[in-house]
């Protein structure tokens, strides 16, 4: 083996060593993040009434977890890993709200819904051509940070926040890149955890039409599309009214706290928190992004109104779901901004030489 190909595998190997570093350093991030999650907030809610069927609308609506939390309740082992878990985390340190076998059930599903999500971001940057591979994971990483930890006001933790984020992110992934089977099969399983699963269908319309506008009966094939989609979520409203007719309701607009989140400054910071901040400068950035991914945006974009409406402006959450779409958009910007920087000569650099 000559010098040079000795050169070449060194590099390779160091590659990789560096490589397998971020992906350490990654995951330790995801773990740190969804640890904080749950142990820097405290929920509003006693889980166990949810599991039990008895928690006030909407939240009881968002029946995916009951099954879980309840095969937790019953489960020996379970039980005693949150006691020793409880009795760990409150070692040199105090926390108001006790580790129960909800909280440590919804701690290790959320675990395992962000190393799905940033399994995901490090596929999408390997297979999709990203240069720098790691740049979506980061940006992921970053925005469920500040949507879920870095809260002074709302700070609070649910069983269903991160499992809906890793399925319907995906699911929107999916429908941008034409995979319809997989984007289905998300829908099915996202649907009965949080009922905003339906701003799905707006992502999904315009890049199925895209698909199939040139084959015959394509337009056919979209509306089934949409309306098989919209009937499954009704049927799955239908049956938790249905089922939940007598519980307490706190579903509805949430407009008086809104206008106090706008009149008074002391709330401003927070509530343009909302998205890590991210969301803001994607869009200022959008002359960046293909066609495609700039449909990507907007159609992401076009369920704030329903958001805004039901939602609490000052609660980072309510635009959790669309982290991993918002991720590889940025992404893509910082991408393009390369490009863009590359092809133009830099002018303060010109004018040195011509000095």
């Amino acid at each position: 083996m000559n010098s040079k190909d000795e050169r070449k595998n060194r590099r390779g190997v160091g590659s990789r060593r560096r490589d397998v570093l971020i992906l350490a350093l990654l995951c330790l991030f995801t773990v740190q993040c969804v640890r904080s999650t749950f142990f820097n907030n405290e929920s509003s809610l006693d889980w166990s009434t949810y599991a039990a069927g008895t928690a006030a609308l909407p939240y009881q609506g968002r029946v995916g977890m009951v099954p879980v939390l309840r095969w937790a309740q019953r489960t020996g082992w379970m039980v005693r890993g949150a006691a020793r878990y409880q009795v760990m985390m409150v070692a040199g340190a105090r926390y108001r709200e006790p580790v129960t076998v909800e909280k440590f059930a919804s701690l290790l599903v959320g675990l395992a819904a962000a190393f799905v999500l940033l399994g995901y971001a490090v596929w999408y940057g390997r297979r999709r051509g990203v240069g720098l591979w790691w740049l979506p994971s980061v940006l992921l990483l970053g925005i469920l940070t500040v949507s879920l930890v870095v809260r002074s006001e709302h700070t609070v933790w649910t069983p269903y926040d991160l499992p809906h984020t890793a399925l319907f992110g995906i699911a929107v992934m999916c429908a941008f890149e034409g995979g319809w089977l997989a984007m289905l099969l998300l829908f099915v399983v996202d649907v009965p955890v949080r009922e905003t699963s339906i701003f799905l269908i707006a992502v999904a319309a315009p890049f199925a039409f895209l698909h199939w506008k040139r084959l015959r009966g394509g337009v056919a094939r979209v509306a089934a599309l949409i309306v098989g989609m919209a009937a499954y979520w009704e049927m799955w409203q239908v049956m938790i009214r249905r089922r939940f007719e007598h519980n307490p309701s706190d579903t509805g607009p949430r407009v008086a706290t809104n206008l106090h989140e706008i009149l008074f400054p002391h709330h401003w910071p927070q509530t343009l928190c909302v998205g890590g901040y991210l969301i803001i400068f994607i869009w200022l950035e959008r002359h960046l992004l293909s066609s495609r991914e700039r449909l990507l945006l907007y159609s992401t974009l076009i369920c704030a109104p329903i958001t805004l409406y039901y939602g609490v402006w000052g609660e980072t959450r309510i635009w959790l779901e669309w982290s991993l779409p918002w991720a590889i958009l940025g992404t893509r910007e910082f991408e393009g901004y390369l490009r863009q920087r590359n092809a133009v000569p830099d002018r303060m650099e010109e004018r040195s030489l011509v000095a």
